[in-house]
């Protein structure tokens, strides 16, 4: 696990991605079943243990792509590890914003490039009867960060997510778009605070 955690670089970026797959596509150039980005989080863990955070969720109806493609390369620096919880679906997804935006393609493969998964450290590793039959980040955080849990929350998984996310565009400026927006952010913080107290686990062992 040391050795593995070696490979990492300063500052870490624990990054996840929330997506939606039309079977008809809603915006141009999409195929069906694509997965459209409308939505990230991530924690930013400095060498130092300084802990910061910055997320996008996209409002309305509108393509998300490349607004959210811009948050990212402003909150995301040039040096540094991009950590994911299983990275072929983020690298996928920032290589398709890649294709979609030629003026960013360079910047956003450079991130795919950086990153560096956690999963394999609990399929090689870090082995508990706990996780039952998955080493999956659901089935790991109990395990691994008890004081951390989905069950609280009002979207509990990325399939919820896209619905709430549909309902809150849906929605004009109401009371119910903000709920609806704060349920998701809550959701897709826990997604990268849980890979940065599964870090720090790691890293003390």
């Amino acid at each position: 696990i040391q050795r593995a955690l070696a490979d990492l670089q300063f500052p870490l970026y624990f990054l996840d991605f929330e997506t939606i797959d039309y079977p008809i596509p809603a915006f141009d150039g999409c195929k069906p079943y694509q997965q459209v980005p409308f939505q990230y989080s991530c924690h930013i863990l400095q060498a130092d243990g300084t802990l910061t955070h910055c997320d996008y969720l996209h409002p309305d109806t509108g393509d998300p792509r490349r607004p959210l493609a811009e948050a990212l390369l402003a909150h995301i620096g040039a040096t540094g590890s991009l950590i994911a919880y299983n990275i072929p679906f983020e690298r996928g997804v920032l290589h398709a914003l890649a294709d979609h935006l030629p003026e960013y393609a360079e910047r956003l493969r450079d991130m795919a490039d950086r990153l560096w998964d956690q999963l394999p450290i609990f399929r090689q590793h870090y082995r508990d009867y706990r996780f039952g039959k998955s080493n999956s980040l659901k089935s790991v955080l109990p395990v691994i960060a008890p004081e951390l849990s989905y069950k609280v929350l009002d979207v509990q998984n990325g399939t919820q997510a896209q619905v709430v996310w549909e309902a809150m565009i849906g929605e004009g400026e109401t009371a119910v778009k903000q709920q609806l927006a704060d349920q998701l952010r809550a959701y897709c913080h826990l997604d990268t605070l849980a890979m940065v107290e599964i870090h720090r686990v790691l890293a003390n062992k």
